[in-house]
């Protein structure tokens, strides 16, 4: 028989009336993914990427840095491998996903960018199976089922094995790097699940990933032998692990109350010649509550928040330049070089009231205040929040939002040593309007208009080394038509034009955000010709990304084999305009005691060169585009048992 499969629409996914959702079948099945849910986030309105090395999304006039990224009520250490290759989360445990691109409610904090919201199903608990799979990049197994009448598990774990073939290679003969560990990365999944007698649900979870990469560099080339201090050994190793208690219970007047305990640590060891040595442990505790009560037919109220004690033990050498995205010479050679270990605890404290105030049949407000306090910069904020839908007619939806938003500026450049422990918070103000059409058979399409004031940005300053001197503005008009998967066909496209600035008040200059794409376009369908065959495409066209040229070089008088890079204004001009296809062919199989399915990918499909950046001779007299993803082919096989 066919599955029938029954959700319900999370919590969070309510709570702003620009969030997208998209749910497993959508994720899992997206051409040029290969099959990773998370990936999907490319190709959503407002969502920059520049480069196909990195999925980390900048959104809406935001930096990737500036985004929240929770799963299951938790917050996630960070998103992806390889620095956005792949997410850290198994494709198969991934039930759905919530993007806020901008004016998100009062229930989230410390992002002046978007919030994404992971919901991991809960286990099987119709019996014990074991899944394999395998891709180009990586195997996992994931196992799961049920312990007792109300109880159940699984538990994941997934491991790449590139670094098994590729070992001890060198990238090019002159190309000065030599891999003595090839990137690998690691990551684990577990959840018990304890159903109650009283109806509520206590949950157990752990998450966690881990990333590794040695490497030597030459004076082979060019660019290394122009900033020779970073010649010798390099290396990056970086792990975080989750674990968390979530009890939730909804009861029969319609309230519903949500608790977690729980603990994360993130482990950062990076070494970059004589240039950076650095060894790092963050350590956070919290506890996080959210209740919901309704008053009368016409509110519903919600209260809750988030206490947090973190840890922070680190001793870091660097040969530090100084740089933020307001400045562009960055070399770290004959950088003065600071030192700093220490022990720090850092005490936060959020909370947050909002009603959903159902003023008619067909209005709806919900102003919300959330309340911020951290006691290392010693610094607290009230911010208001509204949000607003009017439904038209029964097909039409009006939607509004207005929020004030605070983003703690970064630990390196508030440090004692490296930066200026009297800077304030960046500061964000978001205005969205949007209109919404739904039709039947699953057809809907969304327009909204944004608008993001950036206030307190850091930049570098000659008398703090830091300041709160930067400021920006992103500004652009989104259409997203979907089609859910109701017979054989889905998809959807998604079209975003905007613009996003930044400006330096203490120099006056003024220059486009370095992940400014004016015009972004992807077109994704999947037809579905029967039960064991399914066939996908996505073209993706986005405006070349900002680039600050090198206009040429001058001889370091200290070193005369050196030159030194005179540059242009920054980003002042763009790679060349980006397009891909992507297509993909999924195939199901039934066996008598396994399923098993597979998928075959072709990546940019007609193989076109999409720059990626320029590499200079020795003397930037010449420069030479560097090719993003050429056409290639990957694959993935599962079989369940």
């Amino acid at each position: 028989l066919d599955a029938i499969v029954v959700s319900g629409e999370s919590e969070a996914a309510a709570e702003a009336p620009g969030a997208v959702a998209l749910d497993r079948e959508a994720l899992t099945q997206t051409p040029g993914t290969g099959g990773d849910p998370i990936r999907v986030l490319q190709t959503l309105p407002g969502v920059a990427v520049n480069d196909d090395a990195s999925a980390a999304p900048a959104i809406r006039g935001s930096r990737p840095e500036d985004n929240r990224y929770f799963a299951d009520f938790l917050p996630v250490g960070y998103l992806f491998h390889l620095g956005g290759g792949v997410s850290v989360f198994n494709e198969q445990l991934v039930e759905r996903f919530t993007l806020y691109p901008s004016a998100h409610g009062a229930a989230f904090d410390g992002a002046t960018g978007a919030v994404i919201d992971i919901a991991l199903r809960d286990p099987a608990t119709d019996r014990l199976t074991t899944t394999l799979d395998i891709n180009f990049l990586r195997a996992g197994a994931l196992i799961e089922g049920p312990v007792a009448r109300s109880q159940s598990f699984y538990l994941a774990g997934r491991v790449s094995y590139l670094d098994l073939l590729l070992e001890d290679i060198v990238v090019g003969e002159d190309s000065g790097i030599e891999f003595i560990q090839f990137p690998k990365f690691s990551d684990y999944q577990a959840k018990y699940v304890w159903r109650l007698r009283d109806g509520s649900t206590l949950r157990l979870q752990a998450n966690g990933a881990t990333d590794e990469t040695r490497f030597n560099l030459s004076g082979n080339d060019d660019a290394i032998r122009n900033e020779p201090d970073l010649i010798g050994q390099h290396f990056d190793d970086v792990r975080f692990d989750s674990q968390g208690l979530v009890w939730s219970r909804r009861s029969e007047d319609g309230q519903a109350l949500k608790l977690a305990l729980g603990r994360m640590t993130t482990a950062t060891k990076t070494k970059a010649a004589s240039v950076l040595d650095s060894r790092s442990t963050l350590t956070s505790q919290f506890l996080k509550g959210r209740w919901n009560r309704p008053l009368g037919n016409a509110n519903r109220l919600s209260l809750g928040g988030t206490l947090q004690r973190l840890r922070a033990d680190y001793d870091i050498g660097f040969q530090d330049p100084g740089c933020t995205e307001f400045e562009v010479d960055c070399s770290v050679t004959d950088a003065e070089r600071r030192q700093s270990a220490d022990t720090l605890t850092v005490n936060t404290v959020h909370l947050f009231a909002e009603d959903a105030w159902f003023v008619n049949d067909r209005l709806s407000l919900t102003p919300g205040l959330a309340y911020t306090r951290e006691d290392y910069l010693d610094k607290g904020f009230i911010e208001p929040r509204l949000r607003g839908e009017y439904l038209w007619s029964d097909d039409w939806t009006l939607s509004a939002g207005v929020g004030r938003y605070h983003q703690f500026p970064g630990f390196l450049v508030s440090e004692k040593v490296f930066g200026n422990p009297r800077l304030d918070h960046v500061a964000a103000t978001h205005f969205v309007a949007g209109v919404e059409r739904r039709y039947p058979h699953g057809w809907s399409w969304k327009s909204e208009i944004y608008y993001k004031a950036f206030d307190k940005l850091v930049t570098a300053d000659p008398q703090s080394r830091y300041s709160n001197s930067g400021e920006g503005s992103a500004l652009g008009l989104e259409f997203l038509a979907r089609k859910d998967l109701t017979d054989q066909f889905s998809g959807w496209l998604s079209l975003s034009a905007s613009k996003s600035r930044r400006k330096n008040r203490l120099t006056g200059e003024r220059f486009d955000f370095e992940f400014d794409q004016p015009v972004i376009a992807t077109l994704v369908a999947q037809y579905r010709l029967n039960d064991k065959w399914r066939f996908g495409a996505k073209w993706w066209f986005h405006s070349g990304a900002p680039d600050t040229p090198i206009i040429g070089g001058v001889p370091d008088p200290e070193r005369p084999d050196r030159f030194i890079p005179v540059y242009g204004a920054i980003n002042s001009e763009r790679w060349p305009d980006y397009h891909r296809l992507d297509l993909r062919a999924d195939r199901q199989f039934h066996f008598k005691r396994a399923d098993v399915s597979g998928y075959v990918e072709l990546i940019n499909a007609y193989d076109h060169f999409n720059v990626g950046g320029y590499d200079y001779n020795a003397d930037f007299s010449r420069r030479t585009a560097v090719r993003q993803l050429p056409m290639l082919m990957t694959f993935g096989v599962k079989a369940r048992f």
